[in-house]
C-alpha cells in the first residue's frame, strides 16, 4: 500500500461522505492532465485538506493527483482503460446527442430491444391512423374537427402569397391573429406544403403532420425514459403507453391538424436536452457535447414559445426546476455555474431566437416574446445566488429561503414598473382560468363523468399508475442529488395542475405520464416476478436508489431477452390490463372529432348546388352551429377564417320565433342554413325557428327557408333562403283553411299540411318556400322552383294557376 493510498483510506474513514465526490474527481483527473479548483466538487476546506495531506499536488499552476492509482484502490473502483478516458456510470453517459442513447439502442446487436421499440412505434402509428376512412374520401381530404380548417385556410393564403420555398418574406406579413397565435406552426406547414406541391398538398400535409409528430415525440420519449432509468424496458413501455393514451392519441390522430400536435416534439426535446445536461456525474464545459445539448435546448424552448401564444406555460417548469436545482447543487457541493452552463446557454439562445422573430416578423406579443428573456434572466440570478452561497458556505435551506424572497421582490418590481406588461399577462391568465363554452377549456376532472372517470377516459389507467412515481421523483430529488428526476417530476406535476384547469394540456401531461407509467409498469412486473427490477429500484450502489417497497438488493439488467412463453403471456396480460381502457377509448375519442358521413354529404351537396348556380362568397356562406361552421364553409366556398358570426348568432336564430326578421338579416349574408338534430339542447320550444325547421313540414311554416337536402336518417337538413312564392286562394271568410302539398326533398317525398287564416273577404294568403301543387278547399295551384326563387304570386282563384 502506497503512502497516498494509506492517507486516502485514513481520510475516507474520517469523512466517508466525500467518497462520491472523490470518485468524481477521479473522472476530472482522467479527462485532463491537470485541472483547477473550479473543476472540483469539494468546498475549499476539504480541497485544502486533500492538498495538505499530499493526495492532490500542484503542477504548473494547476492540480493533479499525486498517485491516482492509489486513490483508486482506496476507493475500490475498477481500473480505467487509460488516462484519457473518464469512467462514467451507465445513467450519466457523456456521449453525443445521437451517440449516447438513440443509435446504440437501435443497433442490431440488441435485436429484442430493437423489435420492442419498433413494435411500440407501430402501435403509435396504428392508433393514430384509425380515422383513415373518414379522412381520405375520394379526392377530398376531410380533416377532423373544426379548427384545422382555419389552419388550412391560412396555409392556402400564405402559399398563394409566397414566391416559393425560399421566400420567407411572407412570414412577416401574417395576419395578426396568426402572428400572435401559432406563427411557427403555420410557417412550417406552409413551407412543407410548398415543397410537396403547393396548395394541392396542403390537405395531405395537415392530415399527416400530427402522425409524424406522434412518432417523433414517441422516439424522444423513449430516449428520455432510457436516459432517466438506464433501462430500455422502461423506454419501450413508455412508448407503448403513449401509443394507447387517448388524451395524446386523438390530438395526434390522422387528420386532426390542431396546434397541440405541433407542440409535443418541442416539449419532449426540451425535457431530453435538460436531462442530458444536468443528469450526469459531472458537467464538462470543455466537451462539445455539452454545448450540443445546449443548442438542442435552445431549439426546443424557442420552438415551444414560437409555436403557440401559450408557449410560456410550456417552458415555465424550467423556471421551477432551476429554482429547486440550485439549492440541490449547493447541497451536493457542486458549482451551480458549472452545472448550469449548458442549460443557461440554451435558454439564452432561445431568448435571442424568439426576440429576433418578434422584432423582424412581428411574431407574438411582448409578453410571449419576453418570456424566454425573463426565464434566462431569472435563471442567471438564481445560479449567481447559488454560486455565492457555495463560496460563503450558506446552507441549501437558507438559499431556498433567499430565492423565495428575491422572487417576491422581483415580482413586485415587475408589477410596479411595467403595468402594461402586467395587464397583458393578466389577460392571458384570465383566459386560462375563466374561459367557458369551449370543450378544451374544461377540466379533466369536471363534467358528468366525475373526477376519477374523466381522467380514465383521457389516460386509461396509465395516469394512475404514473402518479406514485411522479411523487417518488420529487421525494428522491429532495433526499439525494437527482436533478434529472427533479426535472421530469416538476414537468409531470405542472402539467397535471394545468390539466385540472384546462383539458387542453392533457396531451402534454401524457408525455410524462408515459415515462412514469412505463417505469411503474416495469416495476410492477418485477413485483409479481415477471422480470428484473428497473435500475432506479434495483437497490444497487450503482443506481444509488432502493425500491419503493422491497428495499432489498435484487437483480438488475439492461439487456432485453425474449421471455419464455409463460412469462411472455403473463406480461401481455399485465399490459392489456393496464392499457385496456386506453385501447377501448382511443377509437371513441377519434370518432368524436370526425366529420361524419352526413356532414360530408351535406357539404358536397352545397358545393355542387352553389357551383350550379355560380354563387360567389358570401352568396354561398353556410350558417350553422359554430362547432362545424368552418368545415361546411371550407368545402362550399373556401372561406374558413372565422366562425365568429355563427357563434354569435346561430343560437339566437334557432331560439327566435320571428323567421321573417331573420330572413331579412340573413338574405344578403348567407346562402345556406344547416340544422342538425340536437342543435338546441332543450329540443327547441314550440314556435321557434328550430321547431319550425325541424318539424315534419320541411320548414314550410317559415315561409323563406327552403329545404333542399336531408340525410338518410333525417338528422341533418340543409335550407336555402328564398323570397318564397305568394300563394292566394278562396275560402270561407273568417275561417281557417288547411293547405296540403306533396314535397320532395333530397329524393324523399312527404305529404305536408299547414293551416292558415282566411280574411273577411274570403281570401287566404300564404308565402311558401317549397315548390309543388298546393290544394285547399277543392282548388289547386302549382308553384314552380322559379316561383319560389323569385317571390312570384300564384293564385287559386282561376282554374289554372298563373302569375298576376
Amino acid at each position: 500500500m502506497t503512502d497516498v493510498e494509506a492517507t486516502t483510506t485514513e481520510l475516507l474513514a474520517e469523512k466517508p461522505d466525500i467518497a462520491d465526490d472523490l470518485e468524481e474527481l477521479l473522472d476530472v483527473d482522467a479527462a485532463a492532465e491537470t485541472w483547477t479548483y473550479e473543476d472540483v466538487p469539494f468546498d475549499s476546506g476539504t480541497f485544502g485538506e486533500l492538498v495538505s495531506r499530499g493526495i492532490v499536488e500542484k503542477r504548473e499552476g494547476e492540480y493533479t493527483f499525486a498517485d491516482r492509482e492509489g486513490v483508486r484502490r482506496a476507493l475500490g473502483v475498477e481500473q480505467e482503460a487509460d488516462k484519457g478516458t473518464a469512467r462514467t456510470s451507465p445513467g450519466n453517459r457523456s456521449g453525443g446527442i445521437f451517440e449516447e442513447v438513440s443509435l446504440s439502442d437501435l443497433r442490431v446487436e440488441r435485436p429484442v430491444a430493437t423489435l420492442g421499440l419498433v413494435g411500440a412505434l407501430t402501435l403509435v402509428v396504428l392508433f393514430r391512423v384509425l380515422p383513415w376512412p373518414a379522412v381520405f374520401r375520394g379526392e377530398d381530404v376531410v380533416l377532423s374537427g373544426n379548427d384545422p380548417y382555419y389552419y388550412r385556410y391560412l396555409v392556402h393564403q400564405l402559399i398563394e402569397a409566397s414566391g416559393g420555398p425560399v421566400d420567407f418574406s411572407v412570414f412577416a406579413s401574417l395576419p395578426e391573429e396568426v402572428a400572435h397565435g401559432e406563427p411557427l406552426m403555420i410557417a412550417m406547414v406552409s413551407w412543407a406544403s410548398t415543397l410537396f406541391g403547393g396548395t394541392s398538398a396542403v390537405g395531405g400535409v395537415l392530415a399527416w403532420f400530427p402522425v409524424v409528430s406522434a412518432v417523433l415525440t414517441a422516439l424522444l420519449v423513449y430516449v428520455l425514459a432510457v436516459r432517466l432509468t438506464e433501462d430500455r424496458r422502461v423506454g419501450i413501455a413508455a412508448v407503448a403507453l403513449l401509443a394507447i393514451m387517448p388524451g395524446h392519441a386523438f390530438r395526434t390522430g390522422l387528420g386532426f391538424a390542431d396546434h397541440h400536435a405541433f407542440d409535443y416534439p418541442w416539449l419532449a426535446l426540451t425535457a431530453l436536452a435538460v436531462v442530458s445536461l444536468v443528469g450526469r456525474d459531472r458537467v464538462d464545459t470543455r466537451n462539445w457535447r455539452t454545448w450540443a445539448w445546449g443548442l438542442a435546448l435552445g431549439i426546443g424552448v424557442a420552438g415551444q414559445t414560437l409555436a403557440w401564444d401559450a408557449g410560456p406555460l410550456l417552458v415555465a417548469p424550467l423556471g421551477v426546476f432551476v429554482a429547486l436545482a440550485v439549492p440541490s447543487w449547493v447541497r451536493a457541493g457542486r458549482s451551480p455555474a458549472r452545472e448550469a452552463a449548458g442549460f443557461l446557454s440554451g435558454l439564452a439562445l432561445a431568448a435571442l431566437v424568439v426576440l429576433a422573430a418578434h422584432t423582424q416578423w412581428g411574431w407574438h406579443t411582448r409578453v410571449v416574446a419576453l418570456a424566454p428573456v425573463l426565464l434566462v434572466g431569472g435563471s442567471v440570478v438564481l445560479v449567481g445566488l447559488g454560486e455565492a452561497a457555495r463560496r460563503f458556505e450558506v446552507s441549501a435551506r437558507s438559499l431556498l429561503g433567499g430565492e423565495v424572497l428575491i422572487g417576491g421582490v422581483g415580482f413586485a418590481a415587475v408589477w410596479t414598473l411595467f403595468p402594461d406588461f402586467v395587464d397583458e399577462l393578466g389577460r392571458g391568465v384570465d383566459f386560462l382560468v375563466s374561459t367557458e363554452g369551449i370543450a378544451e377549456t374544461t377540466s379533466i376532472v369536471s363534467g358528468e363523468l366525475g373526477s376519477i372517470v374523466g381522467p380514465i377516459f383521457l389516460f386509461g389507467f396509465a395516469l394512475f399508475l404514473a402518479l406514485p412515481y411522479m411523487g417518488w421523483a420529487l421525494w428522491r430529488s429532495s433526499r439525494e442529488f437527482a436533478p434529472a428526476w427533479l426535472l421530469v417530476g416538476v414537468y409531470g406535476w405542472w402539467f397535471l395542475l394545468l390539466s385540472v384547469i384546462q383539458i387542453r394540456f392533457a396531451g402534454q401531461l401524457a408525455l410524462f405520464a408515459a415515462v412514469f407509467g412505463g417505469l411503474g409498469f416495469v416495476h410492477v412486473a418485477a413485483w409479481v416476478d415477471l422480470g428484473a427490477y428497473p435500475r432506479p429500484f434495483s437497490g444497487s450502489e450503482e443506481s444509488g436508489s432502493r425500491g419503493l417497497a422491497s428495499g432489498e438488493d435484487v437483480e438488475e439488467t439492461d439487456d432485453l431477452e425474449m421471455p419464455e412463453r409463460r412469462r411472455a403471456l403473463s406480461l401481455l396480460g399485465l399490459g392489456l390490463g393496464v392499457g385496456s381502457l386506453g385501447i377501448l377509448n382511443t377509437p371513441i375519442k377519434h370518432s368524436q372529432l370526425l366529420i361524419d358521413e352526413s356532414m360530408y354529404e351535406a357539404a358536397q351537396f352545397m358545393r355542387e348546388y352553389s357551383a350550379e348556380r355560380e354563387w360567389e362568397y358570401p352568396e354561398n356562406y353556410v350558417f350553422s352551429q359554430w362547432g362545424r361552421n368552418r368545415v361546411y364553409n371550407w368545402f362550399v366556398n373556401g372561406e374558413a377564417r372565422s366562425y365568429g358570426y355563427a357563434q354569435s348568432n346561430f343560437g339566437e336564430f334557432l331560439a327566435s320565433e320571428n323567421g321573417e326578421e331573420w330572413y331579412e338579416r340573413l338574405k344578403d349574408r348567407a346562402g345556406f342554413v344547416v340544422v342538425q338534430e340536437g342543435d338546441m339542447s332543450n329540443g327547441g320550444q314550440a314556435g321557434t325557428i328550430y321547431d319550425q325547421l325541424w318539424s315534419d313540414g320541411f320548414g314550410i311554416e317559415t315561409s323563406h327557408y327552403q329545404a333542399v337536402w336531408t340525410d338518410s336518417e333525417d338528422s341533418l337538413q340543409v335550407f336555402t333562403l328564398v323570397p318564397g312564392a305568394r300563394l292566394t286562394g278562396p275560402a270561407p271568410a273568417n275561417s281557417t283553411v288547411t293547405i296540403a302539398v306533396s314535397a320532395e326533398i333530397g329524393g324523399k317525398s312527404r305529404s305536408i299540411t299547414m293551416e292558415t287564416d282566411v280574411d273577411a273577404d274570403g281570401v287566404y294568403r300564404e308565402t311558401v318556400p317549397l315548390p309543388g301543387t298546393y290544394e285547399a278547399e277543392g282548388t289547386s295551384v302549382t308553384v314552380s322552383e322559379d316561383d319560389v326563387q323569385n317571390g312570384t304570386r300564384r293564385s287559386a282563384f282561376h282554374d289554372e294557376g298563373y302569375t298576376q
